[in-house]
């Protein structure tokens, strides 16, 4: 059957004292059922202000109802395998990368799992989103969550990353573990992270004009009258 997603209604929105009247809305999602009381949530990810909006972010959330309806995780993982090749790293052996550099070429191996080792903070992989991460990152710069500086060259903003997470049980009667959950997201992290700076340039240099502009009101009101 047909899926109807509404992409219209932000689900987050974030707004600045300093940019009044600005409403920054950088995700978007629908949500549509599935056979058998499945349910699937197809978002998106947006830059905000001052930039125009690109989309950084594509993600596709599926639950799966009736253990009828519940893959394997063979079944899953080989199917992803099949759509973007071997995966560059497996962690927790149910969360799967596949990473590329600015060139377009996928890393393997020991140094794809260097780098998400250095940049799993700033990608929030196994997350569609995290909505108080973005609004941190406006207000404070991309490289918030390590008080502001990148100490790994670029490579946590040069990189685009395929994730896919999956959680499974095994249900009563049933001969192996079957698929509850699976997440896909595919995120460009150079223009996430350009889209981002740009915003947190914005709001620093308004949130600077709003200060000065308090002090010298401030100043005024406490000038001796003669």
């Amino acid at each position: 059957s047909g899926h109807s997603y509404l992409f219209s209604v932000p689900q987050i929105s974030f707004e600045f004292e300093a940019l009044p009247g600005v409403a920054m809305t950088p995700a978007f999602s629908g949500q549509g059922t599935t056979a058998k009381g499945g349910n699937e949530v197809i978002g998106v990810l947006v830059t905000s202000a001052p930039n125009e909006v690109f989309v950084y972010g594509v993600w596709r959330d599926v639950w799966f109802g009736a253990k009828e309806t519940r893959p394997t995780i063979d079944y899953i993982v080989n199917g992803l395998r099949k759509k973007y090749g071997q995966e560059s790293v497996r962690e927790e052996n149910t969360l799967l990368l596949w990473l590329y550099d600015a060139q377009k070429q996928q890393v393997m191996g020991p140094k794809a799992k260097e780098i998400w080792g250095k940049c799993a903070n700033h990608w929030m992989t196994g997350t569609e989103y995290e909505p108080g991460n973005i609004q941190r990152q406006m207000a404070r710069g991309y490289y918030t969550v390590s008080d502001g500086r990148d100490y790994h060259g670029g490579i946590c903003h040069s990189h685009s990353l395929v994730q896919a997470r999956y959680s499974a049980d095994q249900p009563q009667g049933a001969s192996q573990p079957l698929i509850m959950n699976v997440k896909v997201m595919v995120s460009n992290r150079q223009l996430e992270a350009s889209g981002v700076t740009a915003t947190n340039v914005l709001v620093t240099a308004e949130s600077t004009k709003l200060a000065e502009k308090r002090k010298a009101d401030a100043s005024k009101r406490a000038a001796p009258k003669f």
